[in-house]
C-alpha cells in the first residue's frame, strides 16, 4: 500500500455514517455508501442516484449518454400499415424526448418507473416520471409486482396497466443493479478527497516551520538551559515578538511543500476515469489517449455497444408497456413494435468515425469488421 492509499484508508475508516435516511443525500461517506449497495430496496437506489448527481463529473458525462437519445427518431413497425399509422399517430401524442430520457434514467438507478396518466374516457393521455424511493418492486414465479406504501406502512399493489417499468438490464445474481451502484463509493470518496480535504490541500500547500540550530555542549543543565532559552525565542517569534538567541544557536525559516497535492489530483483523476469508463464507454483524449490503433478501433465499438444497450431499454419498456395499451384502446389484435435508431445526422457522425479508421486501415477491412459493403463507399480518384 503506497502513502497515500494508507492516508486514504486510515481517514475513511475513522469517518462515521450519516443518517441518510432522514436527510437529503448531499453527502454520502464510503460506509453509509456501502450500506446503500447492500439494500435492495428503490429508496436506497433513488439515494444512490440523488448523490451521484450532486457530482458535477458524473452528471456531465451522463448528459454526454443522454445526448444520445436527441441523436435519434422512432418509429413503428408491423405488417399492417393502418395498425401502423394508428400507433404513430396516438405515440405522437404521447411520448417525446423527455418522456424517452426518463425512461432510460433506469441505466443509472437500475429501476425508472413512469406514471401513465388516463384522460376522462379511458386512454392513455401521458406519461409522467415517478419517484422510485416510493415504490417497492418484486420478481417472483408470477411475474413482476410492484407496490407503494400507504399512510398505514402497509403494502398496496400498484396495477401495471397505470405504470411503465424499465430496467438497466445489468442483473447480477437476483437483482438489477444501475451504475450508480457501481459508482456511488468511489463518489462519496471523491467527495471527501475534492469537497472536504481540499482546503486542506489548498491552504497548506505550503508550511512554514521554524528550525533552531544551537552548537553541541558538554550536555547536562548547561545544555537543557540553551534548549529551553530556543524554544522560548521560537514561541516569542510565532508572536511577532522581537527575540535574543543564545550565543552560537541560530533559527531558520524552513519551507516545506505539501506532499499531498499531487496524491489529491492522482486520486480524483482515476475516479473521474472510472466513471468515463462506465458512463460513455471510453476514457476522453483529453484525459488519455487511446494508445494504439487496435484501442481506437476498440472504443468504437464499446462506444456502438453502449448506444445499443440505451436504445434497447426505452424499445424493452414501451414494447412491454405502452404498446399493448395503446393496442387494447384501438382494439389491434397483433402488436406492432416500437423501435428507435440513430437519425441520418447520427449517421454522419457515424461516417466520421469511419473515415478515421480508413486513415488507418484498408477499405476491405472495414468492410470486412464493421459489417459495410464495398459499394457504400464512393470511390473518387
Amino acid at each position: 500500500m503506497n502513502d497515500y492509499s494508507k492516508f486514504y484508508s486510515e481517514y475513511l475508516l475513522n469517518s462515521n455514517v450519516n443518517d441518510y435516511t432522514t436527510y437529503e443525500v448531499m453527502e454520502l461517506t464510503p460506509s453509509a455508501a456501502l450500506e446503500l449497495k447492500k439494500s435492495r430496496s428503490l429508496f436506497s437506489k433513488e439515494k444512490m442516484y440523488s448523490f451521484c448527481m450532486n457530482d458535477p463529473y458524473f452528471l456531465a458525462k451522463k448528459n454526454e449518454r443522454d445526448s444520445i437519445i436527441d441523436q435519434c427518431d422512432w418509429f413503428v413497425t408491423s405488417e399492417n400499415q393502418r395498425d401502423i399509422d394508428i400507433i404513430k399517430e396516438r405515440l405522437s401524442t404521447i411520448i417525446n424526448k423527455d418522456v424517452l430520457k426518463n425512461i432510460h434514467e433506469s441505466l443509472y438507478k437500475s429501476i425508472a418507473i413512469q406514471k401513465i396518466v388516463y384522460d376522462p374516457n379511458g386512454k392513455v393521455k401521458k406519461i409522467v416520471p415517478a419517484n422510485i424511493g416510493l415504490y417497492k418492486y418484486e420478481i417472483d414465479e408470477d411475474g413482476e409486482k410492484l407496490y407503494t406504501l400507504n399512510k398505514n406502512n402497509k403494502k398496496e399493489i400498484v396495477n401495471l396497466d397505470n405504470v411503465i417499468i424499465s430496467n438497466s438490464g445489468i442483473i447480477p445474481i437476483d437483482r438489477y443493479m444501475g451504475l450508480c451502484d457501481s459508482l456511488v463509493s468511489k463518489i462519496s470518496i471523491k467527495f471527501i478527497v475534492d469537497q472536504k480535504l481540499r482546503p486542506k490541500f489548498i491552504d497548506n500547500i505550503s508550511e512554514v516551520f521554524l528550525w533552531a540550530n544551537y552548537p553541541a555542549t558538554t550536555g547536562g543543565e548547561e545544555d537543557l538551559e540553551v534548549h529551553r532559552q530556543l524554544v522560548n525565542s521560537m514561541t516569542a517569534l510565532k508572536n511577532g515578538n522581537g527575540i535574543i538567541t543564545p550565543e552560537g544557536s541560530s533559527i531558520e525559516f524552513v519551507e516545506v511543500a505539501n506532499k499531498y497535492t499531487a496524491m489529491h489530483k492522482e486520486y480524483v483523476d482515476d475516479i473521474n476515469n472510472d466513471i468515463s469508463r462506465l458512463l460513455i464507454g471510453v476514457v476522453n483524449s483529453a484525459e488519455g489517449s487511446v494508445g494504439s490503433y487496435s484501442a481506437l478501433d476498440a472504443q468504437i465499438k464499446i462506444k456502438q455497444d453502449l448506444i445499443s444497450n440505451s436504445l434497447q431499454i426505452i424499445e424493452q419498456a414501451i414494447n412491454t408497456y405502452l404498446i399493448p395499451l395503446l393496442c387494447e384502446e384501438e382494439e389491434i389484435l397483433d402488436f406492432p413494435l416500437f423501435k428507435i435508431e440513430l437519425n441520418k445526422s447520427a449517421d454522419m457522425a457515424k461516417d466520421l468515425q469511419v473515415a478515421e479508421l480508413l486513415k488507418y486501415y484498408t477499405l476491405d477491412y472495414v468492410c470486412k469488421y464493421y459489417g459495410y459493403d464495398i459499394n457504400d463507399f464512393k470511390i473518387v480518384e
